[in-house]
């Protein structure tokens, strides 16, 4: 997110130089990664079942795993946070 930030920014010079403040621009930054995570999440959500059985199936050939767990992934949990907690960064970075 921060490489599109970057490489805008020049339009979003011109865009302040309009009269838009920081936070308009940032939630604009905000809805792009939302939108973005929003569509990984249903892709992820309707294929997920059937990439589950295929990776468990190769991983149980592969491995010999007695057996196996699923649970809920913390890690991109921790990721959506980190991305909402790190958009005050982006305002103070646009010129």
């Amino acid at each position: 997110m921060l490489r599109i930030i970057e490489l805008q920014r020049a339009q979003i010079g011109i865009i302040k130089a309009l009269g838009f403040d920081g936070n308009t621009i940032g939630w604009h930054y905000v809805k792009f990664a939302l939108v973005l995570a929003g569509a990984a999440t249903v892709l992820g959500i309707s294929h997920w079942d059937r990439a589950r059985l295929c990776m468990t199936r190769i991983y149980a050939e592969f491995f010999h795993f007695p057996f196996l767990s699923y649970g809920p992934d913390m890690l991109a949990v921790a990721g959506v946070v980190a991305a909402l907690g790190a958009q005050p960064r982006w305002v103070r970075c646009i010129p």
